[in-house]
């Protein structure tokens, strides 16, 4: 039987660091990344590969990453995937 899902997926370009990471090293390192993804030449390319970039703030970024999991994990549930 074969059913049909209506899930959309991502494509997702991730950046983690250490858990162990101060925060002021973090939000240095997002506001470099913040700003070089703001480029018009980054656009331009971002453009020709048919991409839409955000980017946000360390916390949105985990609660991207929970509600994502949680997707996820329900899609494979409802196809009944399971891992082997």
């Amino acid at each position: 039987m074969i059913r049909k899902l209506a899930y959309a997926a991502l494509a997702t370009g991730l950046f983690f660091g250490a858990a162990q990471a101060q925060e002021g090293m973090i939000d240095a390192l997002n506001a470099a990344l913040r700003q070089g993804i703001n480029t018009p030449e980054r656009q331009r390319i971002f453009d020709t590969q048919g991409a839409e970039p955000i980017a946000s703030s360390p916390k949105d970024f985990d609660r991207f990453l929970k509600t994502e999991s949680e997707r996820m994990t329900t899609m494979l549930r409802d196809a009944g995937i399971v891992a082997q």
